[in-house]
Order: structure tokens, then sequence, then C-alpha cells
């Protein structure tokens, strides 16, 4: 199967998604034939600052905020599967601002 990547990048400390990010998502849902044969899996990250209980919520209103733009396009919950990671598996370098 195919795997395409896409990731959002949301401000620090913050799970919303801006308008630019929804409008890329948007034009690659949009893109892709055949999306009912499609799994989409969110992975979600942050970086350490705030501790542990706050990066974790962070980490899963992230996903949720994610969730919430894909039903737009009618995408079945049962095909959208997430993982929270919050800071325990970086996506990037967190050892500087720029990450």
């Amino acid at each position: 199967m195919k795997e395409i990547v896409k990731s959002i990048y949301f401000g620090g400390g913050s799970y919303i998604i801006d308008n630019n990010q929804a409008q890329q998502l948007s034009d690659l849902v949009k893109s892709i034939k055949n999306l009912e044969y499609y799994e989409i899996n969110i992975m979600s990250h942050t970086d350490p600052i705030g501790g542990r209980e706050f990066n974790e919520y962070l980490s899963r209103m992230r996903s949720q905020s994610a969730i919430d733009l894909l039903k737009n396009f009618d995408i079945p919950q049962e095909k959208i599967r997430f993982k929270d990671f919050a800071f325990d598996a970086p996506s990037h370098d967190n050892s500087t601002w720029e990450g």
C-alpha cells in the first residue's frame, strides 16, 4: 500500500490548526483518488516544555483537531487511527527552539 505523509505544524503549546495548514490538508485529501481504500494514521508529538501532564493533554488535543478536520470530508471514524506520543517519541530534535 502506498503511504502519503502530511505533517501539520502547530504553534508552541497550541492544538489549533491554522487556516494555511487546514487548506493544505484539504487539498491533499481532495487529491487522493479512492480515498475509501486508505487508512489514516495520526501521530501527535509535542516538545517537552510544560511537563508530562500538559503535553499528554496537548498531544490528545492535536490528534482530536486533526480528526475533527478530517470529519469534514466524510471520512468514517473507523478509517482513522491515532497515537499520541506527547514528548516520548519526538518527530524532530527538541534540543533547540527550532526543533
